[in-house]
């Protein structure tokens, strides 16, 4: 088993982890793990970068927020006379000046002149849980500026922003960040022509865009540092040329809020941040190449996979104390490949899932091993290999079981006492070694006493293991059969036996090789004396044994016994001839009283009494005479074999029944009738005994309807049933079923189940002549013929009988 667990277990295992890495289960951990590992991946401190701040000072200076659009307008001239490359100003214009109209003007002509401002697009919604729209700058603003970007930050579960899209829009990802635009424009690379330029993971594939949907695509991981080199100025500053002009000359400009209550701050993984300077640090990245790309998680959790499984299948050979030196070097290394990747190819796969379940497996695995470990050891308490081939313990590793424990057996055979000694050692592992040591000497008390037990059973035993090779023969199957060769084999058995009826031993052969069912013949042994009736049983086995590399493999046995039924055999010979004797000497004169009464009351003038009492005499001969009958048809069906079974038409054993019992109804005016079908009902019967079964169920019926009523005998086919009334049906895949209803008084359910019974009479019919073995003649009838009678009420308030036997293959 344990030799599975080295595929299983990493599998298992690696399998978990790639659903953890794809579903993000441990994503907090590995937003940590990122922000701790990011902090190698440093930015190069960049001189063309300015930030021009509207900070504290500068609204003291100019006033409180917002600011007339003039002012920006002459911040704008002035960048643009100072000869800056890119002026990226994060502010927005969302609506025309409402007191000031002619400032929208004097703003657009300063855009238009510098053609090097880029202006934000935000995104909002209407209202709680709105739709939400795209909110740029006032048409003319926007005409008139150089680029449009959307200046969104993602901003993860755990509320830090550490990532970014690069395309994002309402209907379509179709706005560049407002960094991107920045770079587009100083570089004039225009990484959003090209896919192939543009770094990030991309989005997956969208069939149908929605208009009310925001998209994004190209998303990056950012590399943060805690102290900014960048340039910070302030507004006001510039407005009022306390900036010399060649500080300015050929740099990029971030404009933007930094002053309390009117910035943006951000929390990310180098503190809180004011939204201009993470811009800042977004086109940084860009322009140094350091943006961070991050598969998508069904690749992170393939490569987890795959890595995981290689590792834990290489680590499940390893012993305990390899198996933690590799663990501890394997999750090191696991951390610093995942720096390196970070650092050198700005690629993150975080190392967290992988190192969680690679430190898993080592307690896992480990207990694993030491429970297969123990249990191997209590396994090996309950087996034991024999040294001898010719015992039956020589063929399995289950020697017996029993009654009493291993411990009692050694006390109630030998008086001593083996489960009383307690294991030596607190330890478990020690304890159950020294428990295998006393089991041991139980474990041979019990061989000995199966093999004994078989050997000197009183019933013939075989046993053949599964190339049907003689294995075990007890004593009795060694003086009765006399099995002949060094080996003897299963088929060598029909060579001195006959089996009974149309039974085939290589057909039972095969039977008890195929399946576990059980089989059950009559043969006769043939001696030279004496011929031996025989009952065998045998069925297949399956059982386990222990291989030579401890591993549980499967093997069979057929086991068989024979049992010596001579005695049985001819004391039923004796039983049934002298119940044929008795019966026969009851019927020869009860009819010759019956012939003598009858031919005096016929001939003779007799007074009143004498011809009551002659008539007395009839009834209770008559009585005594039907008597004597059912009790031959009964011993004749008790009695029948079903080789003398012979192909019968049973439409047309209804239809004699059917003839005989209108006749019984004439005396009190019931209508017989029958229903047949069209299907042809061909059985192997007896057809005698089926038509006096029907015989007995129609004057049942007669006897007990009131006259002028109907009784029905109906005929049809029923689809076999797995049982019927609890006994087993034969194989047969349809039954002839024949159902005779009455009018009569009916029978209680509780009364059901005796009326089938010998000698059985219903005590509110007890003056009615009859004894009472009629439904069980029926009962024995259809049990014999494989089949079943059962007893229900009806609509009428009568009784339904219906008698059912399998259908013939013919």
């Amino acid at each position: 088993m344990i030799r599975y667990l080295h595929v299983v277990l990493p599998l298992l295992i690696a399998s978990i982890a790639a659903l953890a890495e794809y579903q993000q289960w441990f994503g907090d951990l590995k937003r940590e793990s990122y922000d701790s590992l990011q902090s190698f991946n440093t930015l190069t401190a960049e001189d063309n970068i300015v930030i021009v701040a509207i900070d504290e000072e500068s609204l003291s200076i100019l006033g409180r927020w917002p600011w007339s659009r003039r002012v920006h307008a002459q911040l704008i001239n002035k960048l643009d006379q100072s000869g800056v490359k890119a002026i990226a100003l994060d502010v927005l214009f969302s609506e025309p000046s409402q007191t000031d109209p002619q400032a929208d003007e004097e703003l657009q002509k300063a855009l238009a002149k510098s053609n090097k401002v880029i202006l934000p697009i935000y995104f909002e919604l209407t209202r709680a849980n709105g739709q939400l729209i795209e909110v740029p700058p006032i048409s003319k603003l926007s005409s008139a500026a150089a680029a449009l970007g959307h200046a969104h930050i993602n901003c993860e579960d755990d509320g830090i922003c550490r990532s970014v899209y690069l395309k994002e829009g309402i209907g379509r990802p179709h706005w560049p960040h407002f960094s991107l635009a920045v770079y587009d424009l100083v570089h004039g690379k225009d990484l959003q022509a090209s896919s192939n330029l543009l770094p990030g993971m991309r989005a997956g594939l969208v069939v149908d865009y929605s208009p009310m949907l925001i998209y994004r695509d190209y998303f990056n991981l950012l590399t943060f540092q805690k102290r900014s080199a960048t340039v910070v100025l302030s507004y006001a500053d510039i407005l009022l040329d306390k900036i010399p002009r060649e500080l300015l000359r050929n740099k990029v400009v971030f404009v933007g809020a930094t002053a309390t209550g009117v910035h943006d701050i951000m929390a990310t993984p180098a503190g809180r941040m004011p939204g201009i300077e993470v811009n800042s640090l977004i086109y940084q990245n860009l322009i140094e190449n350091k943006m961070i790309y991050q598969p998508r998680p069904l690749v992170s959790a393939a490569v987890s996979f795959c890595l995981l499984l290689g590792f834990l299948m290489a680590f499940s050979y390893l012993s305990p104390a390899y198996l933690l030196l590799s663990t501890i070097v394997t999750a090191a290394s696991s951390l610093l490949v995942s720096t390196v990747l970070l650092v050198t190819m700005n690629i993150w796969q975080s190392p967290v899932v992988f190192v969680l379940f690679l430190c898993l497996f080592y307690p896992l695995w480990s207990w694993l091993r030491l429970e297969f470990a123990i249990r191997f050891l209590h396994r090996s308490l309950l087996r034991i290999q024999a040294e001898d081939n010719n015992t039956l313990a020589n063929t399995t590793g289950n020697t017996a079981s029993t009654t009493a424990s291993y411990g009692d057996l050694a006390e109630l055979l030998y008086g001593t006492s083996l489960s009383n000694k307690r294991a030596s050692g607190t330890e478990v592992v020690t304890r159950t070694i020294e428990r295998y040591k006393q089991a041991n000497q139980g474990l041979e008390i019990a061989r000995q006493l199966v093999f004994q037990s078989l050997s000197k059973l009183q019933e013939a035993v075989i046993i053949f293991n599964s190339k049907n090779q003689l294995i075990f023969q007890n004593e009795l199957s060694q003086s009765l059969l006399k099995l002949r060769g060094e080996q003897p084999l299963l088929g060598d058995l029909s060579s001195f036996l006959s089996l009974k009826g149309a039974s085939d031993w290589n057909g039972i052969v095969k039977q008890l090789q195929d399946s576990e069912a059980e089989i059950f013949v009559e043969a006769t042994l043939e001696r030279a004396q004496e011929s031996i009736d025989l009952v065998i049983q045998g069925r297949n086995i399956v059982i386990w044994r222990p291989s030579k590399n401890e591993s549980r493999k499967q093997t069979t046995i057929v086991l068989l016994t024979f049992t010596d039924v001579s005695k049985l055999k001819q004391s039923e010979r004796s039983r049934q001839e002298t119940l044929n004797f008795i019966s026969h000497d009851l019927r020869s004169p009860l009819v010759s009283i019956l012939a003598l009464t009858r031919h005096t009351i016929s001939t003779s003038q007799l007074s009143n009494e004498l011809e009551k009492t002659f008539s007395d005499i009839e009834t209770y001969a008559s009585r005594n005479l039907d008597m004597a009958e059912s009790l031959l048809q009964l011993n004749r069906a008790e009695t029948i074999d079903s080789e003398s079974f012979m192909l019968c038409d049973f439409h047309s054993i209804a239809d004699a029944a059917y003839s005989e019992a209108r006749a019984m109804a004439l005396e009190k005016s019931i209508t017989v009738t029958i229903n047949r079908c069209d299907s042809d009902l061909w059985v192997m019967a007896n057809s005698a005994l089926l038509e006096r079964a029907l015989i007995n169920l129609l004057a049942n019926a007669i006897q007990y309807s009131p006259k002028n009523s109907t009784v029905l005998l109906s005929l049809s086919t029923l689809q076999q049933q797995d049982e019927v009334n609890k006994r087993s049906i034969t194989t047969n895949s349809h039954l002839v079923s024949a159902a005779v209803i009455d009018q009569g008084p009916g029978i209680p359910e509780a009364e059901r189940e005796q009326v089938f019974k010998k000698f059985s009479r219903r005590a509110v019919h007890a003056r009615e002549t009859g004894a009472g073995l009629g439904l069980h003649f029926v009962k024995t009838v259809a049990c014999r013929h494989h089949g079943d009678i059962t007893l229900a009420g009806n609509q009428y308030g009568g009784s339904t009988f219906v008698f059912t036997l399998p259908l013939s293959n013919c």
